[in-house]
């Protein structure tokens, strides 16, 4: 892992580099899902992130703590630090989208570079992962479906990390999974499910490789320009 390659003397940006190449290569300690993605090892910094997102209790305060898990910042890497400002716009924004969301609408999120947007992408998988805890997530007759997080990370690269639940509301028999998947496989795989919500930061002006013919909900983070 990153953390292992930097214990023994490797920089932070070799590691990081390193790290991406063994993943392209279908590396990183995953094994092939049936339905075509990777999935994640338990020392995978992704499958960490999910983790502490689901584990993270809010204590009323502005600032959530993730402990030894990093947010995914602007170049979607996991190097965003572990502490993150809820500003008060946030709860109204995360009702928005997911009321879109409900309605099979996408959205797009601007806002001048700086502003917050990556942070506030973070917050989205941490209050999609509070409504799933509270069975909150209806579907057709009022039953509980669980979303399908999605991350676009790097979409030069046509990566996309895909968080998943299992019987959320059951403690005993409740299972997270971290999956990585080619953007063509993930979308030929998840084009109709509409439990999904996909959220790509398109922190390069990379919009083309955004994938908006989804079932599910589509977010888009992107600057004016």
């Amino acid at each position: 892992t990153e953390e292992r390659l930097r214990s023994v003397g490797v920089p932070l940006g070799a590691a990081i580099k390193l790290m991406k190449k063994i993943e392209d290569l279908g590396g990183g300690g995953g094994s092939s899902s049936a339905a075509g993605g990777v999935v994640l090892g338990d020392d995978h910094p992704f499958v960490e992130y999910w983790r502490r997102m689901w584990d993270v209790q809010p204590d009323g305060r502005s600032v959530l703590d993730f402990g030894e898990a990093s947010l995914v910042g602007r170049k979607n890497l996991l190097d965003a630090g572990s502490k993150l400002f809820v500003r008060d716009c946030y709860g109204d924004l995360a009702t928005l989208v997911m009321g879109a969301r409900s309605n099979k609408r996408n959205m797009v999120i601007t806002g001048t570079p700086g502003v917050g947007k990556t942070m506030f992408r973070n917050y989205m998988v941490y209050h999609a992962v509070q409504l799933m805890k509270e069975g909150a997530v209806t579907g057709a007759g009022g039953s509980i479906k669980p979303l399908i997080v999605a991350l676009h990370i790097a979409p030069g690269d046509h990566k996309v990390v895909v968080l998943k639940v299992t019987n959320p509301c059951d403690a005993a028999s409740r299972a997270l999974t971290v999956e990585r998947w080619s953007r063509q496989q993930f979308e030929d795989a998840f084009q109709q499910n509409p439990n999904l919500l996909y959220l790509v930061d398109v922190s390069e002006g990379d919009s083309k490789n955004a994938i908006a013919t989804l079932c599910g909900s589509t977010v888009m983070f992107t600057s004016p320009n």
